[in-house]
């Protein structure tokens, strides 16, 4: 098939928070609050570049400013650490463009995650379930019409060793 080019740029955001930390060493309790504006708007299309002559393929985007707020909460006894975070994420991507490349809509993240240390080793275990809004586009007004939906479930695992 055809050899082409695509440039991407990441959007600017701006994010503010706060962190509490108390407690001493062994017993530590901290919680997190952000709010993280993304200024998508700095994506208007995608455009595909291709190397054997052929017209480039555009694609309107024309994505939108939106917010993301994250909460989080941390708890450390002796070798433990226990975490869990709940994250709202507003969608970016108008009627118009939405496909299903990226089927985006409004999404809330659910973590839970622990973490063991011992010796200079760390092992740490995390879960995360992300229920992303059912979203509805019309042929009216996408050439992708339907209903879209999807979950996801996101299992990891970490070890460090300190030197």
């Amino acid at each position: 098939g055809p050899e082409g080019h695509v440039a991407a740029q990441a959007p600017q955001g701006l994010l503010a928070g706060a962190h509490v930390l108390r407690g001493r060493h062994q017993r530590r309790q901290g919680e997190e609050l952000d709010a993280n504006r993304v200024f998508w708007s700095s994506y208007k299309k995608l455009t595909i570049e291709f190397l054997e002559g052929m017209p480039a393929a555009v694609a309107d985007k024309n994505w939108q400013d939106s917010w993301q707020f994250r909460l989080c909460a941390q708890y450390r006894l002796a070798a433990w650490t226990l975490r869990t975070g709940l994250i709202y994420d507003m969608n970016p991507i108008p009627d118009e463009t939405l496909d299903p490349m990226i089927p985006d809509s409004d999404r809330l993240d659910w973590s839970l995650g622990a973490g063991y240390a011992f010796w200079k080793m760390r092992v740490d275990l995390a879960y995360m379930a992300v229920f992303v809004k059912d979203r509805t586009v019309d042929a009216a007004v996408n050439v992708f019409p339907g209903t879209y939906t999807s979950m996801v479930h996101v299992v990891s695992v970490g070890a460090s060793a300190s030197f």
